[in-house]
């Protein structure tokens, strides 16, 4: 005969269960047990998904104005647009709305966020970021991009498409097709980048490993944008003789071999107020701009400059590494993006930063023209 009893017991387990917790009866004896186990590709899954949150989170910070955010209005208008790139096929999601500008762009491989766009009615000049199916960072195939206007005219792509680091190689008098510069030509987005990296003491048995990855996103990152970099510890220093300093992002301008001097403490908050001062600084007011942060934690001293920090911030880009083995309650009020490590030190502190290199140096850019031009 069916126990209800039993029936109710055991719904009521159903998510010890898959704990591998013991179920038992009213006398307590065990009804059966049953062992939990996790396929062993989801950890793996888990933490793909965990970076491509990660990059999407900072993708869409690269955004130069939200306040342009498109209204619901000219959502339905552009959701009606039969809108196809130069093979004919259909692009439904994913495209990318700048109305100060009545432009729609979008990537039939997959998404399409613009960052900037300048220019006049006759060639508006857009830097955007494309993401494949899987969300990763591309650069999209020449014919795999669309341009409209929001009430459904199409528009003319009049440039090959081209990186932000691959323009900012050629000489300034070139133009993409080889030819002399044209009065409204492609121009890489002006960049500014702060990296700061922990030389305490606890941070010594990873030092090797953190200066290499470093060096590895400092030549990721377009040689037209400036990087600031520097150590911190009790003190900090930006001084070049430390193989720190202010120049072009190359590794072969930061040798990365001071910060044995400064201390045995974790100040991190005084070198990051004297990034933010000076990022903030009016001649560098339109660059795109940000702070990458790697430590363990143990700050111990500046604290009492955090609500100074966070008003200095302003709108500069702060991201932390946490690498762990103390604790992270100074760090996280203060990032717009935080990871805190797991697993293997060297192959996630390169992801790391491949994805924020990418995030910038991937940007595309392209004219866009009306089509009766042609």
């Amino acid at each position: 005969m069916f126990d209800l009893s039993k029936s109710i017991l055991v719904g009521a387990s159903a998510l010890a269960l898959l704990a591998g917790v013991e179920v038992a009866n009213a006398q307590t004896k065990p009804l059966f047990h049953i062992e939990g186990r996790v396929p062993d590709d989801d950890q793996a899954i888990l933490t793909l998904q965990r970076w491509l949150d990660f990059e999407a989170e900072v993708s869409l910070n690269l955004r130069t104005d939200p306040a342009l955010v498109p209204s619901a209005r000219v959502l339905e208008m552009v959701q009606s647009i039969a809108m196809v790139d130069e093979a004919g096929l259909q692009i439904s999601r994913g495209y990318a709305i700048d109305v100060a500008h009545d432009l729609v762009v979008g990537y039939s491989g997959g998404s399409a966020e613009i960052t900037r766009v300048h220019g006049n009615d006759q060639s508006l000049i857009v830097t955007a970021l494309f993401k494949d199916a899987m969300g990763r960072i591309v650069v999209p195939p020449k014919g795999s991009l669309a341009a409209y206007t929001t009430g459904g005219d199409r528009l003319c792509l009049a440039e090959e498409i081209v990186t932000a680091e691959e323009l900012a190689a050629r000489p300034a008098s070139s133009a993409a097709d080889g030819s002399q510069a044209s009065t409204s030509p492609l121009i890489a987005p002006e960049m500014s980048f702060a990296l700061l990296i922990d030389r305490s003491g606890s941070m010594a048995s990873v030092r090797s490993e953190v200066d290499r990855a470093a060096r590895r996103f400092l030549d990721a990152l377009p040689n037209t944008a400036t990087c600031t970099v520097g150590g911190f510890a009790t003190g900090f220093s930006f001084d070049s003789s430390d193989g720190y300093g202010q120049r072009s992002c190359r590794a072969q301008n930061f040798s990365l071999t001071g910060g044995r001097d400064i201390g045995g403490g974790t100040d991190l908050y005084s070198p990051l107020a004297k990034v933010y001062r000076d990022m903030n600084a009016p001649a560098i007011a339109a660059h795109q701009k940000a702070v990458l942060v790697i430590t363990d934690g143990g700050l111990n001293g500046g604290l009492e400059l955090k609500e100074q920090l966070l008003r200095l911030r302003g709108g500069v880009l702060t991201f932390v590494y946490f690498v762990g083995g103390s604790t992270d309650m100074h760090l996280r009020d203060l990032a717009d993006h935080y990871l805190e490590h797991q697993g293997d030190l060297p192959s996630a502190l390169e992801r790391y930063f491949q994805v924020v290199s990418g995030a910038f140096a991937k940007q595309t850019i392209l004219r866009v023209v009306p089509c009766d031009e042609f």
